[in-house]
Formats: structure tokens, C-alpha cells, sequence
């Protein structure tokens, strides 16, 4: 086949007013047309090729094309190609997110020029080199800029350089959604071998087509499909919608196919539903597709029912979709069904044990991405890293002359690139993707997960194991394994362990689930006890744990016992608690209360079965559902109930016996004295004097090294303490020093903060919090105490439902047994993570909330969190006054990172973003959100700590661009998601009447709805009574440091709306749109 630059100078010479591209304006009636012909395309490429060469570009050389979606940044994607210079197209670095983008790529392929639109830049506002001088001056001094609206005409035919198969042509960045952007290196050979095998699965080229696209030049489909394909085409147009056009009313699209009679288009999934949703029939019928013959389906699961829906609506053969399957690891296609529709109904059983067994009455629908395209070879390979049985499902493997080489200039990462697969020759790229090949059609089943999601925690099944062992429970570690199962209401942790057969079976299971509520926050759906011996193991007897899940799933184990009361992996279908009928008399008895209470127990745990003194946590249940249960209490009988007092006791007499007092007037709440809380033993004092200043501290103890803020302060301290050579002890619940790096290593890779390299500077001190000596053998406490310089005690446990009592070991024992370590041995720098809810008391109410607050009265908390945050204060305060040299950090909320949105899910703001949109509604009152960036929060730590002016203050990490949730509605349409504004009692009644499936705030609603403390509940706290807080510590010792909090625009509240789809937490009508582009914002 010709090559397509020869192509493109061809069809120029012989076919010059050909057109090939149509730039339309769809916010004009009629539409505006910018039309480029053949001719006027490669006069426009050889100028630009020109201009490179006169400015000194070699071929190798790299370029950086912003992506402004006209047509100059597709005359510099031909300029580069005919000079042999090697481009990158990405987005403009509009905002914070895509800035640190820009210059991780600018930082990886090192390039010469930086080729934009300066007419386009001045008018959005976006001064692009003033920004890069700021953030990465060495790259910048000797970047040359280009701008395509300025360069002058005078091709000359000698700027055309030579192009061989296996030279390098553009480099493709990948989203960096889970690391820094990989540049995919992609070769004038990988990018011809997949046009020809595009040619192969449909003939474009000698056939008319046209095309229409709205998806942005720097995603693969958008160079690929939008920019090459055209010009290897004879005939046809390829129609461009304006990305923000398109996002802000996507029937423009549809208008285009029908207007232009397009026969081509590409679209993720989410954008075929979303027309389902917009549009009735009568409104579809305004749009004729009969025409179209490939709406190519790719970049996210195709789902059956969407294809049912549109071709419904259309009137259109589900033949007319092609569903495809591809990466930008093999430059954009993989395999697509064209003209060739299927879906496969399966047997539900047979694929939750990994098996693909088709049936006509089967459960699931999946539907196929197509046969390989080619000469590509697709494998589903087993854990063990052979070629799956015809029937497994496995990790998809592929092998093409498409496959790129690797990933430039990154070792590590193109080991991706040389799986072998035994009995295959050659190396193959392993995708992260799971599927099988069945018919000759591959079918995706999903993505590999490494670890169980609870509440927006990630918990590692070793780490339960050992703590039960730790805690004496009578089960030999190696019989006892732990997994998940997916549910509507999110994942199901299920524990199960070989037993004796004379075992007390009901109080094993009440101590398991107890410690995991202790130790983790949730208990477990299902306690299953096996006959000894019978689990399924490997030859070395470790039990394997996804063939037991199988056998859980099918009712196939060997039970001797189970916690739902019914045959294990058969839980009945959730029914909704009878919110809305609970009913009791005026002066009830904790005896008429008691059948109430066991029933509702009873509704929100299936199969569990409730005594009077069984513990609601104990059995199965969370502190989310207990949250569930005090709204539904409210609602019904119409008084506040106090969480507090609900998880002290909760029982079915416990609870009984608290709603009776409630009811007939004789409550009271026996509060702990918090003033007594705060002694602290008079031998933790320091020993020596300090020898070292804080400048000088290399040594760092950090506890809460595996929690969300706890990943990014490992990587800050590494980022702006290498050069000191800085070596953190990472404090981690663990068995040893293997399983704790690898916890250290697990949770960092979760949150996206993983460098290989930061191994070298780590140092696992297995330990836990709950214990004297922070659970250290007395040789490393002693160590310790010698080597350590500074500690950072960030460790506690958050929870909105548990009392003070209830967190006190961890979060007030803890910092006890932290500041006894800062006190042994060499006198170290001691600093504590508290919490800005220090200051969620009557006392600070509508004042200024200063950093050198003295936090003098304990009264009035809403949370028990909050209770041991002011308690450890004290403490530490204590114990500055006995010498030692302290700190405290008081961050807002805590949210997702700055750059690509990445959260630590399940929190209140996070809920009530998401909650909202899925109610269509935001209240009209002035709660607060302060949305303080968690990799903000941990740079600030660091830079703070090891500054000698940091000792004896405190210091508010605070996003002074506070966020009313009556204003976030602005912010959420722009991002995609249109939400009203309502009255706030209005608001709380939608919000009550949902369920918890239904929507993820309900479960949170009495903290908006709890009336106990009158103007002092939690929306009056978080709004106009709340304090406002000094920072001018925080901003004196950060000045000079270019660490700023953010302020709350569209960017980054789109950030964390990506991040939700990405996590499945919010069913967005158009995830992909989101990913793909971002609006500019207004200057």
C-alpha cells in the first residue's frame, strides 16, 4: 500500500479541490463551513515544514502540538510528518491539571518546538510560556515557539524528509490517568500497518464516506480516524465538530450525520446512551441515520442495552454499529466489528468463575469488539502465563506489526511490551484488560483489581488475616482467606476460614466482625466457616483465594457454618427497609420497641437473623448503614436521634432502651470529660537536648503510611528532601518488613503516586497504633528512638458514627505512644496531622478561627472525631511545654488530587457532589465545602516541617476559595452535570426519599437533617456560623515555596467528577466527553 505522506503529495498534485476536512461552526444557523482541500492542505504542511527547517529542526527532532481543534493544528501534524520531526499532540495547558500534564511531557520527550495558534491563545487567555517559565524554566529557555496563524508561505519540495517503516514518527501520550503520561512510541510502519488494517475489516478508501467527529485531535481516535484515515480515502469528508459545541448540545452531532449524510462516526458508549436519554421518539424522527453504516463503539464498554436503545430510536439494523477495541499502545485499533454485530448471553454462574459459557437464557449480555484486525494476534492468558483453555476468560495479550515498541525512554514501563507467552513466538504487549476470544471475536469482561474497596478505603486482605491473628482469634493464619463480592451497594467482603467442627461458630464470627469494625470500619456480609481441609490450595498450600470465591459464589464449599443463615454465596435480594411505616406510641417501652428495631436490623442485613444484645456492627453491618438507620429513625418518628448514642449500644435492646428514654423525655447523655482526657504520663518528657536542627533532619517517622494523605507525604518528602537524603520509616500494621513495604507499595500505586524509585528512600517499621510501643519489639523501639530526627503522626481513624470511647485507642493512645517515641533517646521534631474540625464548637462560632487559637473549651462537638482531635492537641501541647518541639497541621477536607482528580472516595464531600447530581438538585444554603487538595496538603506538611520557624505553631492548610453547595451548581453544569438550585427543606425531602442505592448522600442525610442542637446543627457549623481561619502562619513559612491551595473552578471540580466514572461511583451520561476535553475557562 502507498504510504500517506505519498499519499497526501499525490492526491495533492492529481486531485488538488478534492475536499478533505470541513471545519464547522455548529454555533451558527446554518452551520459555518471552513473547508480544506487536498491542495490547500499540503501547501499549508510543506509551509509549516518550511518554517521548521528554517528554524534550525532536524529530523528526530521533537515537537509539541497544542491541540486547539482547527485546522492550523492539523497543517502542523502534516508539517511535522514531511519534515521528519517527531510531534506530540496534547492539550493546551488551560488549567492546573493540564499544565502539570504539559510539562511532564514537555519534561519527557525533551522538544525543540512548541507549535500553537497565537490568535487562538490571545482570545482564551492562556499565556503559555509565561506559565512554562514559571514551572519548568530549564525546559523552556530554548523552546522555540511556531504559530501556524503566523507562518508565511514558501515551501520548498527539499524540506521533505525520507520516512522507513521503522522510523519513529509521533510519540502518543497516554492519559496518566494511573502514573505520569507514557509516551506510546508510534513508527511510520506501526501507523501504516494500522490503516491497512483498517482497510481490511472495511474498504474506505475506494468507496465515498464521510465522516463526522467531535472527539479532540490528541486522543487517538481523534488523529487516527479523524486526521489520517481521510487522506488515505479517495473520496469523502471528514466534518469536525467543535468539541465544546458538541459537549453543550450533543444533538449537533446527530444533526450532522443526518444534514451531510455521514456513513462514518466514532463515539464512546456513553454518547450513543446519552442520545437515548435527550431525545423521545418525536424528536429522534428530525434525524435520518439510515445512511450511517459504522458507528464505531469504543473507549468504554459496550453495553447491549445502549445498541438496543438507539437502534430503537433511530429505526436503524444494530449492524449499522461497530463496536472496537483498541489502545494507543497499538496506535488506535485493536479489532472492530464492522458490519458484524453479535451479542452473547452467558451463564452467569459459569462467568463468575471465569469461565465463557454461552446460552440463550443466560444472565449477562456481552457484546463483541470484533475480530482482530489483520495481522493482529489476541491471546487471553491465565494467571500463570499461559494461553487460557478455549472457555477462561484471561488478561488480553496482543502481538501485531501495529504494537508499538514500547514507551519512550521508559524502560520499566515498556517491560509491558515483552510478555512471552509459552508455545507463541514473539513478544507481546499485556493490556490490563480481561477477555476471551470465543467464535474468533474478542468479548471484554473487565479490568485485573488488586485489592477490596470499602467506603472509598482500600483494604488488603493479609492485613485482616494478621490482625485477627494478632488479636488471638483461634484460626490458624493459613486457613483463612478473605475476597469480595461485587454488589449494586458496592462491594460485599466475605471472610472464609477452615474450622474445627466443635467450634462456638456465632461468637467466632461476632469477635471477627467486631476487631474488623474495630480495626477497619466495616464488618463483614458474610462469616463462612469450612471442614478443615477442604479449602482449595496450591501445591505449596497457600490457599487460593479466586477459586474459593468461586466456590462461595456456586454454594459449593464444604460449610459447617455461615453468618447470613442460609447456604453460603445465596444472599437474598436487598429489600428496602420499611422507611416511612415505623411507627410507635407516643410513650413506647424498650420492649414495644424491640420488635421495630430487630426488623429494621433485619431489612438492611439480609439473612441475618438478630437477638437483643447482637451487635448491629458486629454482624455485618457499617457505620454507613448505622447512618442509614438514624435517618430512617428520624424521619419516621419524627425526633433527633443522636448517632453518638445509636453506635455506643448498638444492639436491638441497646438501641430500644436509648429510642424509650428518647421518647419519654428521660434522656440524658452521659458525655466523657474531655478535660480529664488530657494528661499525659509524666515520663514522656525529652531525655537530651536537640542536636540537630529541623533543616538537618534526615531520618522521618511517619505513622498513617498507607492512607490516603499518608501515600502523598512519602512522595513529597522524597521530592523535596532527595537531596538531603531523606529516609522515611514508614509505620505500617503489617507482619514484617516484606508485607509492610508491599502494603506501602499497593496503596501508592492506588492513588497514582508510585515511582519505582521510590523504594530506596523507604524503610517499613511493621507496628500498629493500638498498641504499647506502637507495636514495636523492643529492639526497634530502641533503634528508633537513637535514629529518628523528625516524626510527622498522621495516623488516626476517621468516622463519622463512633463516639469518643470508640476512637480514642487510636486516635488519642496513639499520638500518647508517638510523643513517647519523639521523647526517647535523641530529641526529635514532633509534628501532628489534626484537623481543621477542631474548631466545630460553640465557642468558635462566627469568630476568626486563629492559628494560635489555645482551644480552651471541649464543648459542643458534633463528631466524636473531633473530640479526640482536640484531646491529642492537648496532649501535644503538653508535651511542647515539657521541651519537645512540635507542630500541628490542620487541614480542611481533604479532597482528590490537583492534577487528575484521584480521591480517596466515601467521605462527606465527596458524597455530596456525587449525591447531587444523582438528585438533579443542590440546597440552597451556604454549607461550606473546603475542597483542599490532598497533594496540596501533603507538599505544605513537608515544606513546613523542616523549617526551624515552624516550632510551637499551628498551621491551617485551608482552600481559602471556599465553595457555598447552593454555588456548586454553576460549577457542576459547566462540568457536564445541569443541577437546580432548591429551597433546603425541599432538598432534604428528595434526599430522604431516595434510597441508599439510589443515591450515595442518602445514607448521610440526618447530618443535614439532625435537628438536636437547633442553629448548631451541622448546616448552620459548616455555614454562616462557621469560623473563619487564619492562614497567615501557613502563608508566611509556604511563600516562598510556589505551594498555593487552588482555588474551586470547572477544572478541577471536573477532575474529581472523572475520577468518580472512573471509579464507577457516578453513572455519568458521557464519561468519556469529560476525559477527553475540558472547556477554557473565563479569565
Amino acid at each position: 500500500m502507498q504510504g500517506i505522506l505519498e499519499k497526501l503529495q499525490a492526491d495533492a498534485a492529481q486531485m488538488p479541490n478534492r475536499p478533505v476536512y470541513d471545519f464547522l461552526d455548529c454555533a451558527q444557523t446554518p452551520f459555518a463551513h471552513d473547508r480544506v482541500t487536498m491542495g490547500q492542505l499540503y501547501r499549508r504542511a510543506m509551509d509549516l515544514a518550511a518554517e521548521l527547517r528554517r528554524r534550525g529542526a532536524k529530523p528526530g527532532d521533537r515537537a509539541i502540538i497544542l491541540s486547539l481543534q482547527d485546522a492550523g493544528t492539523v497543517y502542523a501534524v502534516w508539517g511535522c510528518m514531511l519534515a521528519g520531526v517527531v510531534f506530540t499532540v496534547i492539550p493546551p495547558p488551560i488549567d492546573e491539571g493540564k499544565l502539570t500534564r504539559f510539562i511532564s511531557v514537555l519534561r519527557s520527550c525533551k522538544p525543540k518546538f512548541l507549535i500553537s495558534n497565537e490568535g487562538m491563545e490571545k482570545e482564551s487567555g492562556t499565556n503559555v510560556t509565561g506559565q512554562l517559565l514559571r514551572r519548568a524554566f530549564r525546559n523552556v529557555v530554548s523552546l522555540k515557539r511556531i504559530y501556524t496563524d503566523k507562518v508565511e508561505p514558501g515551501a520548498d519540495p527539499d524540506v521533505i524528509a525520507p520516512h522507513k517503516g521503522e522510523d519513529l514518527l509521533y510519540l502518543q501520550y497516554t492519559s496518566g490517568s494511573t502514573s505520569d503520561p507514557k509516551g506510546v512510541m508510534v513508527t511510520y510502519g506501526n501507523l501504516m500497518s494500522c490503516i491497512s488494517q483498517c482497510l481490511e475489516l472495511f474498504d474506505f478508501q475506494h468507496t465515498s464516506n464521510n465522516l463526522a467527529s467531535w472527539v479532540p485531535f490528541y486522543h487517538n481516535i481523534g488523529l487516527v480516524v479523524s486526521i489520517f484515515l481521510p487522506v488515505i480515502a479517495n473520496q469523502g469528508v471528514c466534518y469536525f465538530i467543535p468539541t465544546l459545541q458538541f459537549l453543550s448540545k450533543p444533538a449537533i452531532w446527530l444533526q450532522v450525520l443526518s444534514e451531510y449524510k455521514v456513513n462514518i462516526t466514532a463515539a464512546p458508549n456513553s454518547a450513543y446512551e446519552v442520545c437515548t436519554r435527550l431525545l423521545n421518539p418525536r424528536q429522534a424522527a428530525q434525524y435520518d441515520l439510515s445512511h450511517v453504516t459504522h458507528l464505531i463503539n469504543g473507549s468504554e464498554f459496550v453495553n447491549a442495552s445502549t445498541v438496543d436503545k438507539f437502534c430503537t430510536l433511530f429505526g436503524i439494523s444494530p449492524n449499522a454499529f461497530a463496536p472496537g477495541y483498541g489502545l494507543s499502545e497499538c496506535v488506535c485499533v485493536a479489532t472492530v466489528a464492522s458490519m458484524d454485530y453479535h451479542c452473547v448471553h452467558v451463564r452467569q454462574a459459569a462467568y463468575q468463575e471465569g469461565r465463557f459459557e454461552p446460552a440463550p437464557d443466560g444472565e449477562k449480555a456481552i457484546v463483541s469488539v470484533g475480530k482482530p484486525a489483520g495481522d493482529m494476534r489476541i491471546l487471553a492468558v491465565g494467571p500463570d502465563g499461559q494461553a487460557c483453555a478455549p472457555d477462561r476468560i484471561g488478561e488480553i495479550y496482543i502481538q501485531g506489526s501495529s504494537v508499538c515498541a514500547g514507551y519512550w525512554q521508559n524502560p520499566e514501563e515498556t517491560r509491558r511490551f515483552q510478555a512471552q507467552v509459552p508455545g507463541y513466538e514473539g513478544m507481546f504487549y499485556r493490556t490490563g484488560d480481561m477477555g476471551i476470544l470465543y467464535g474468533g471475536r474478542l468479548y471484554l469482561t473487565g479490568r485485573i483489581k488488586e485489592m477490596i474497596i470499602l467506603s472509598g478505603k482500600n483494604i488488603f486482605p493479609s492485613d485482616i488475616t494478621l490482625m485477627l491473628h494478632e488479636q488471638g482469634v483461634p484460626l490458624p493464619m493459613d486457613a483463612v482467606t478473605v475476597f469480595s463480592l461485587p454488589s449494586v451497594e458496592g462491594e460485599r467482603p466475605v471472610l472464609c476460614a477452615e474450622c474445627a467442627p466443635e467450634a462456638d461458630y456465632p461468637a467466632l464470627t461476632a469477635q471477627i466482625n467486631r476487631l474488623a469494625a474495630q480495626h477497619f470500619g466495616f464488618s463483614f456480609f458474610d462469616v463462612v466457616f469450612v471442614k478443615q481441609g477442604t479449602l482449595p490450595r496450591t501445591d505449596n498450600r497457600k490457599i487460593k483465594t479466586l477459586d474459593a470465591r468461586t466456590l462461595y459464589q456456586q454454594g459449593r464449599l464444604d460449610v459447617l457454618y455461615t453468618s447470613t443463615g442460609g447456604q453460603a454465596g445465596s444472599a437474598a435480594p436487598v429489600a428496602a427497609p420499611p422507611w416511612g411505616h415505623v411507627r410507635l406510641p407516643a410513650r413506647a417501652t424498650p420492649e414495644e420497641i424491640q420488635p421495630v428495631i430487630q426488623e429494621l436490623f433485619e431489612s438492611l442485613l439480609p439473612n441475618v437473623r438478630f437477638g437483643p444484645d447482637d451487635s448491629f456492627l458486629e454482624l455485618g453491618g457499617d457505620s454507613l448503614r448505622m447512618m442509614e438507620l438514624v435517618c430512617g429513625l428520624e424521619n419516621d418518628l419524627g425526633v433527633p436521634v443522636d448517632l453518638r448514642r445509636i453506635a455506643a449500644a448498638p444492639t436491638v435492646a441497646g438501641i430500644s432502651a436509648y429510642l424509650g428514654s428518647l421518647l419519654n423525655g428521660t434522656d440524658a447523655l452521659n458525655q466523657t470529660d474531655l478535660r480529664r482526657e488530657c494528661v499525659l504520663p509524666e515520663d514522656i518528657r525529652p531525655e537530651r537536648d536537640y542536636v540537630h536542627s529541623p533543616e538537618e533532619s534526615r531520618n522521618v517517622f511517619l505513622t498513617g503510611s498507607t492512607g490516603f494523605l499518608g501515600a502523598y507525604l512519602i512522595r513529597a518528602l522524597i521530592r523535596q528532601r532527595e537531596k538531603q537524603g531523606v529516609r522515611i520509616y514508614c509505620h505500617v500494621r503489617a507482619a514484617n518488613r516484606e508485607k509492610a513495604m508491599e502494603r506501602i507499595v499497593s496503596n501508592m500505586e492506588h492513588f497514582a503516586c508510585w515511582d519505582e524509585r521510590y523504594r530506596s528512600f523507604l524503610i517499613p517499621v511493621p507496628g500498629d497504633l493500638n498498641e504499647p510501643r506502637l507495636g514495636m519489639d523492643e529492639a526497634t523501639w530502641a533503634q528508633l528512638s537513637q535514629e529518628i530526627d523528625l516524626v510527622i503522626h498522621n495516623g488516626a481513624v476517621l468516622n463519622f458514627v463512633f463516639p469518643y470511647d470508640q476512637l480514642k485507642r487510636t486516635n488519642v493512645l496513639g499520638t500518647v505512644e508517638c510523643l513517647r517515641l519523639a521523647c526517647a533517646g535523641r530529641a526529635k521534631y514532633f509534628h501532628y496531622v489534626s484537623s481543621y474540625s477542631v474548631f466545630d464548637n460553640p465557642s468558635h462560632f462566627d469568630k476568626p478561627a486563629l492559628e494560635s487559637d489555645p482551644l480552651e473549651s471541649p464543648d459542643g462537638y458534633f463528631l466524636g472525631y473531633s473530640e479526640t482531635k482536640w484531646v491529642a492537641e492537648k496532649l501535644v501541647d503538653a508535651a511542647r511545654q515539657r521541651g519537645l518541639r512540635t507542630a500541628i497541621y490542620r487541614p480542611g477536607d481533604i479532597t482528590g488530587t490537583q492534577k487528575d482528580g484521584i480521591w480517596n472516595l466515601g467521605d462527606l464531600v465527596s458524597r455530596s457532589l456525587v449525591g447531587c447530581i444523582q438528585l438533579g438538585c443542590v440546597p440552597d444554603m451556604q454549607v461550606n465545602l473546603h475542597l483542599t487538595p490532598v497533594d496540596y496538603v501533603a507538599e505544605a506538611i513537608v515544606c513546613i516541617a523542616f523549617q526551624s520557624a515552624s516550632t510551637g505553631l499551628a498551621f491551617h492548610l485551608i482552600n481559602h476559595s471556599l465553595m457555598p453547595l447552593n454555588q456548586i451548581s454553576d460549577l457542576l453544569g459547566r462540568a457536564g452535570y445541569p443541577v437546580k438550585v432548591l429551597p433546603y427543606e425541599e432538598w432534604c425531602r428528595r434526599l430522604t426519599a431516595c434510597t441508599s442505592q439510589e443515591n450515595a448522600l442518602r445514607i448521610l442525610s440526618c447530618l443535614f437533617t439532625d435537628q438536636r442542637l437547633g442553629i448548631e446543627s451541622l448546616p448552620q457549623r459548616f455555614g454562616p456560623r462557621q469560623a473563619q481561619f487564619d492562614t497567615r502562619n501557613a502563608d508566611r513559612l509556604l511563600a516562598s515555596s510556589g505551594i498555593q491551595c487552588p482555588p474551586v473552578h470547572v477544572a478541577l471540580i471536573r477532575s474529581y467528577l472523572r475520577y468518580f466514572q472512573r471509579s464507577g461511583d457516578l453513572p455519568a451520561p458521557a464519561p468519556l466527553w469529560r476525559r477527553l476535553f475540558s472547556p477554557r475557562l473565563p479569565r
